[in-house]
């Protein structure tokens, strides 16, 4: 059985911060090779239609599996644990993904910034569906929350409009991610 062979273990502050830093040093790239890898299917499509199916229907399954990139071969942790280093790659990953687009493509810092917390929570929704066996399940609710996130922000009619209903799926996101959380258990995932 794993539980004989793995030994239970909390992770210490390196591994806490190695999980932060994993969501923009993993992460990022991981998501930025996929993303220009398949982008080139869709290379002769009008500018509009390109940037929608990129961003809002591409970008959501690439992105929520590079965030958990770097916790595929975890062992011996604990649901809660496990749960804990989603987000914190999650964190890692949105503070990365907002510096990149406030500081290198001119976008809005007030429209990115609950992208952070966003990136933060819905993480750790995957991370919950891995920690119990139930990746797949989680993964697609995860990415379909990215999908109407993005939706959102890409069809808004004004920036007030698109912060408030980006704001308002983050909010959504981040009570469910909760209740998850509190599902979780102080119990080997395995």
């Amino acid at each position: 059985m794993l539980e004989d062979s793995v030994s239970l273990h909390l992770p210490n502050w390196k591994e806490i911060a190695f999980f932060f830093v994993s969501g923009a040093i993993i992460g990022i790239p991981v998501n930025v090779y996929i993303h220009n890898s398949a982008v080139g299917i869709i290379a002769g499509l009008s500018p509009y239609y390109f940037l929608l199916i990129s961003e809002i229907v591409l970008a959501p399954f690439i992105e929520e599996f590079s965030k958990v990139f770097g916790l595929i071969y975890r062992h011996g942790e604990t649901e809660q644990t496990f749960f804990k280093l989603a987000v914190l790659s999650g964190f890692g990953f949105g503070i990365a993904e907002f510096l990149i687009l406030t500081f290198t493509s001119g976008s809005s810092a007030i429209i990115n910034f609950p992208g952070i917390f966003f990136h933060l929570i819905v993480t750790g929704i995957t991370g919950y569906g891995i920690a119990i066996n139930q990746a797949f399940r989680y993964y697609l609710l995860a990415v379909f929350l990215h999908f109407l996130h993005s939706l959102f922000l890409f069809f808004s009619p004004s920036i007030l409009f698109g912060l408030s209903t980006s704001s308002a799926i983050v909010v959504i996101t981040y009570f469910i991610a909760r209740k998850l959380q509190n599902l979780t258990k102080n119990q080997f995932v395995g």
